[in-house]
Formats: C-alpha cells, structure tokens, sequence
C-alpha cells in the first residue's frame, strides 16, 4: 500500500496497546470521565490521578498529571513492540485548552516515548473541531 509497509498484530499485544491508547485520548473525550463504568480511578497527590482499566485478565493503568482542573499530561510504563516489549515510559502531553461544541478539551497535543538515546515525539496533532455523538 503506497511502499509503506503494514503491521497485523493480534492478540494480547493489540488489545493491550489499545487500551492504553484510549485512556490517553479520554482529555478527548470528556464524556468518558463520566459515563465509562469500567475504569478505575485513584488519587495519588494533589496533582496525580490514576487512571486504569481491565485488558482480558490484567489491569493497565495511568497517570493523569494536573495543572488546576486541567489534565497537562499522561505518563505510564507500557510495553514497546518495537523494543521486544521491554516496558518503556510513554507521556502523552495536552495544551491550550479551548471550547469544542461547548465541552472544554485540549486544542494541541502530543505522544512520546522516553528512549535511552533520549525522546521520541511519534505523534503530534491539532484539534479543529469536535463533536460528541451518542
């Protein structure tokens, strides 16, 4: 397709990765915080929240780090395909926060994976515009 080469994974490793995909979108998706009945939450500080959710037979979790009632960032150790799986800490950052269809969420984001040889930004994006269905 197009000279890029495509991944099928299956299994543990895709639902696990997915998982942890969806709690760091939930900034996204503030109705989740709310009406999704399968996560967990626990407060560690005044700034540290917990976040975590059941994948087949185990629990993954992270960290929701706040600024006032903003989520600023995400931070867990989750496993690395790329690195044999070895556990590897993955921050997902959010800013400028701003009014989309009258709930308030983050305008910029970004995901890093935090690498010996230092970090590494794989994704970076900009919301224009969102809309809650359901």
């Amino acid at each position: 397709m197009l000279g890029l080469p495509v991944r099928r994974k299956t299994g543990p490793e895709l639902a696990t990765g997915e998982a942890f995909r969806y709690l760091a979108e939930i900034p996204w998706a503030p109705p989740a915080i709310l009406a999704n009945r399968e996560l967990g939450w626990r407060q560690l500080d005044e700034r540290t929240v917990v976040v975590n959710t059941r994948v087949g037979g185990d629990r993954i979790a992270v960290r929701f780090v706040f600024n006032g009632t903003r989520i600023e960032q995400i931070v867990a150790e989750r496993p690395r395909l790329e690195a044999g799986g070895a556990m590897t800490r993955w921050i997902g950052k959010y800013m400028d926060y701003a009014l989309f269809n009258g709930m308030r969420m983050p305008a910029r984001g970004e995901v890093r994976w935090e690498l010996p040889e230092g970090p590494f930004t794989y994704w970076r994006g900009t919301i224009t515009a969102a809309q809650v269905y359901g």
